[in-house]
């Protein structure tokens, strides 16, 4: 190492070895310091190498470093000091306690947000989703794209590929270069590297058609196959072979022959001009091809053939992007950092499995390699890197053809560099192509960003470098980007379409349902439809119903729709009450008509004795017929009458509370004993109502409406004396509960005993009811119209009794009264929702809390006073809202009689006496 104590450091220059394959491994260090560098056995201990501050992380540093297989050790110089990092593996070594990693050329899974042809297998940008982003490394918060936003974006740009056709992605003035299969392979080659493109269409003299494609990959294997058998090309014997035999030949090497052992003939993949874009794209993909020919002809058997355009993924990105640029709401993805999405490939971070091979090659690694990594790695280009991995150039497949034109082929291939075969290219093409060619892009750039650079002729890939150095982070191509957004196929495509034109469903709930129901064609959706709309079903319950349960659309109609719906119709059931049913549980079109929906109808027609009944029941609990009667319902009802429970209390719930008896038995025996230890008697029909309220909510929450009614100055026999005198006051809201409790205590000036005794009270609307009465009596109480106030008599009656008794029995004051209770009625009105709570209308006269001596009175929102004004404003600070913003003050006098009522209400709130202090 740099030396035994390893106090000092230098730099020396990385060493390589020809034609070793390095793969970039990102290291971080996030524990802080002025300077950091890395140091490790992949560089044999001799390297130190500068680590950058991640932006906005200022005790975060990086750094992105090519190393071979095998595995390593290395710390890191933190200011100076030797260190290792404990949140990594570590162990001890020559050099004290070194952190440790395997780097291994392992191709694992990879969780993918598309379905991707098999034959679509390039590696370079092409191989797979992979992205990693370190959580330590970037101390922000990383924007989320879900699945179904991709499905949705997806499906948005398959409709404009499929409303635009490939004519227009024909330029208004260009040229194409066709070729004859006669012509001899050197020549191809040459004329492919001179005219700057990397494949060309092959026509056929004899056959008068285009036979196929000639392309850099063809004399990638051409070289390849030569320098197998250790033998160098001479132009001479280039020069002898023609594209015809070549494609013969390499049918024989590839295996592609018939039984016979003659080759098996290709048809040219090939687009009209009135095919649409998404067609071009999806033979482009799934074919694993760079283009597609668009061929026209005006003979209906395809003769004379007219070559007018090659269409490539990057004229389709680029109709894309002209076209969602200027509409970027429909299309939210473009505006994300790439670094935020599923794309491409990314250098592994220090640790990590299970990401893919990322590999990179040196200016002196040997031609032959860069050979075999195109083809056998299956890329399609490779990173050129110096010794600090800095990015310098890329080599690619359509580089190959420069050698045809170099002559280069006559050397041996093994003893020439990458270099030397970048040297032949940059002499042979102008520069401005090689700038082009070679690309570059941030982790932080945004997606429509990358996307217009990739739509430009000639680029078909992004290096992903980190600012400033121009490491290697990554890598972008065209597929990626059509992987990403668009499907590989069209499967759902029709299904997607008519569930959403059919069906009425919204685009995102036709992409969820696509995935649960696919059909290629709509009559047997069209059939379902029209039974449902014949059986009474509106618009609005069919999307219901298909939104639920998609698969009903591929339902046969006779053996399982009809019969189930002809059943019920059979036994009475009104049209708006089958349609309300089953829209409202579509399982039941899924349910077994003999061994499920008949039993069951059976035994409910033995306890309610009236059709009439049951389907009251089914109303109200839809899912009631998917129960067994025999395993749930017969054990509750058992359970009942071994209880004393009357059969017709019991007939009573069953059709109007019907979920009460649907919870499994043993539960179910359980929340029995519990209500009679409550003190409700069996015999008595509020016993039932008393399970019905159990039933409804959860321990957890019955806990906390507890709390609630402690909070509030209940005590717990209270809470249980309303709850016997009816239970269904505890399925109250908690807020609701809060306010009314609040007005009646603390404004109306009722205990909470009194509350108890008539807790019914408690589910009436404040709106309509409470705040307009209470505040009406107040006034007639301050007017001596009234000598108290009775809870029952204000709260109980019906809107035409309570005018009765407390206006019209006014005769002389009757019109001034009925006016001041219509004020009070509009007032009530003014409610507004402020975080989900309602915290009420503003009146300026609660003298309870503060004095009417100040100069200027408090504003409270609502009728909160004493502690429910407390409860508001914790509720308000938890979720992150501002307390203040319940009160409003204008004089230090109301400020100062707040605070004061703040500290002195502790022990009835939630609230800290700091907290208090501070607002």
């Amino acid at each position: 190492m740099y030396a035994a104590d390893m106090n000092s450091a230098r730099f020396s220059g990385g060493v390589t070895t020809t034609g070793v394959v390095l793969f970039p491994i990102q290291f971080t260090w996030p524990h802080g310091g002025r300077s950091v560098f890395l140091s490790g056995s992949f560089n044999g201990w001799t390297e130190l190498v500068p680590m950058s501050q991640v932006e906005g992380c200022p005790n975060v540093f990086q750094a992105v470093y090519a190393v071979p297989h095998g595995s390593h050790e290395y710390k890191f110089l933190v200011d100076g000091e030797w260190r290792h990092d404990e949140q990594q593996p570590h162990k001890n070594g020559e050099y004290g306690i070194v952190n440790t990693f395997d780097a291994r050329p392992m191709l694992m899974e990879v969780p993918q947000v598309q379905s991707c042809s098999d034959t679509m297998n390039s590696m370079e940008v092409d191989n797979g989703l992979v992205h990693r982003i370190s959580a330590v490394a970037l101390n922000q918060a990383m924007p989320r794209i879900s699945e179904e936003d991709i499905l949705v974006y997806r499906h948005r740009i398959a409709l404009y590929l499929t409303g635009h056709t490939a004519y227009e992605l024909l330029p208004e003035s260009g040229k194409v270069v066709a070729l004859d299969v006669a012509l001899p392979v050197r020549q191809a080659f040459h004329i492919l590297s001179e005219q700057g493109i990397p494949l060309a269409p092959l026509w056929d003299f004899h056959k008068e058609k285009f036979v196929g494609v000639v392309s850099a990959s063809d004399f990638i294997l051409i070289l390849r196959e030569l320098l197998k058998h250790g033998s160098n090309l001479t132009e001479e014997e280039l020069e002898t072979h023609s594209i015809a035999a070549w494609k013969q030949g390499k049918a024989y090497m590839t295996g592609q022959v018939d039984g016979h052992g003659r080759p098996i003939p290709k048809d040219l993949i090939y687009a009209s001009p009135c095919d649409n874009l998404k067609d071009v794209a999806l033979k482009i993909l799934q074919n694993g091809i760079a283009i597609v020919p668009v061929i026209h002809s005006s003979s209906e058997d395809g003769s004379h053939p007219q070559l007018l355009h090659l269409a490539s993924l990057s004229g389709i990105l680029k109709c894309i992007c002209r076209y969602f640029k200027h509409c970027p709401n429909s299309l939210p993805i473009l505006q994300l950092p790439i670094y935020a999405i599923p794309l491409g490939t990314w250098v592994p971070r220090i640790g990590e499995t299970s990401s893919r091979s990322f590999a990179m090659l040196r200016l002196t690694a040997s031609l032959s390699s860069a050979l075999n990594m195109l083809v056998e790695a299956k890329v399609s280009s490779i990173p050129i890197v110096d010794d600090n991995d800095s990015l310098v150039d890329i080599y690619c497949r359509s580089d190959i053809t420069a050698l045809a034109k170099g002559r280069a082929y006559t050397h041996n291939l093994n003893e020439m560099t990458v270099h030397q075969a970048l040297q032949w290219g940059q002499d042979s093409n102008p520069p401005y192509e090689r700038t082009q060619r070679c690309q570059m892009c941030l982790r932080t750039d945004t997606l429509l960003k990358v996307m217009e650079q990739l739509s430009n002729p000639g680029v078909r890939r992004l290096v992903i470098v980190e600012a400033g150095s121009n490491r290697v982070e990554g890598i972008i191509s065209l597929t990626d980007i059509f992987r990403c957004l668009s499907s590989s196929s069209n499967e759902h495509s029709f299904t997607v379409s008519y569930l959403k034109n059919n069906c009425g469903l919204s685009l995102e709930s036709a992409l969820r349902a696509s995935k649960y129901v696919h059909f290629e064609t709509p009559k047997n959706p069209d059939s379902v439809i029209a039974v449902l709309k014949n059986h009474g079903f509106s618009e609005t319950q069919i999307t219901r119903l298909i939104s639920k349960r998609p698969r009903i659309l591929i339902s046969d109609v006779k053996r399982t729709i009809l019969p189930k719906l002809d059943f019920l119709v059979s036994k009475g059931v009104s049209m708006p009450d089958l349609a309300y049913i089953l829209s409202s549980n579509p399982a039941l079109f899924a349910t077994s008509l003999e061994n499920q929906i008949v039993p069951s109808y059976n035994f409910l027609s033995n306890v309610l004795k009236s059709d009439e009944k049951i389907f009251l029941a089914m109303k109200r609990y839809p899912r009631l017929m998917g129960y067994n009667p025999y395993d749930v319902l017969s054990s509750n009802i058992n359970t009942l009458l071994a209880n004393g429970v009357a059969e017709c209390d019991i007939a009573s719930t069953l059709c109007s509370l019907p979920s009460t008896l649907v919870r499994s038995p043993d539960k179910f025996k359980d929340m029995v004993e519990e209500a009679k230890d409550m003190g409700f008697n069996p015999c008595k029909p509020v016993f039932m109502v008393a399970l019905f309220a159990m039933n409804s909510m959860s321990k957890p929450t019955w806990k906390r409406k507890m709390e609630v009614f402690k909070k509030l100055g209940w005590s717990e026999e209270e809470v249980l004396e309303a709850f016997r005198r009816y239970p269904t006051f505890v399925r109250v809201s908690e807020d609701k509960f809060v306010m009314t409790t609040d007005f009646l205590v603390n404004k109306m000036g009722f205990s909470p005993s009194v509350i108890a005794k008539h807790p019914r009270i408690l589910l009436t609307s404040m709106e309509k009811k409470i705040v307009p009465r209470g505040l009406f009596a107040l006034d007639l109480l301050s007017k001596g119209v009234i000598k108290r106030l009775n809870l029952k008599s204000l709260f109980g009656p019906s809107d035409h009794v309570f005018i009765e008794n407390f206006i019209n029995r006014h005769k002389a004051e009757a019109s001034q009264l009925l006016k001041l209770y219509h004020e009070k009625l509009d007032l009530s009105k003014n409610w507004r929702i402020d975080g989900g709570r309602r915290l009420g209308i503003v009146e300026a006269s609660l003298t309870a809390i503060f004095s009417p001596s100040a100069s200027s009175p408090a504003t409270v929102y609502g009728w909160y006073t004493s502690s429910a004004v407390l409860v508001l404003c914790s509720e308000l600070s938890e979720s992150g809202k501002d307390p203040t913003a319940a009160v409003i003050m204008s004089s230090s006098e109301s400020i100062g009689q707040w605070c004061s009522l703040l500290q002195s209400s502790q022990s009835s709130s939630s609230f800290t006496a700091s907290g208090s202090r501070s607002q």
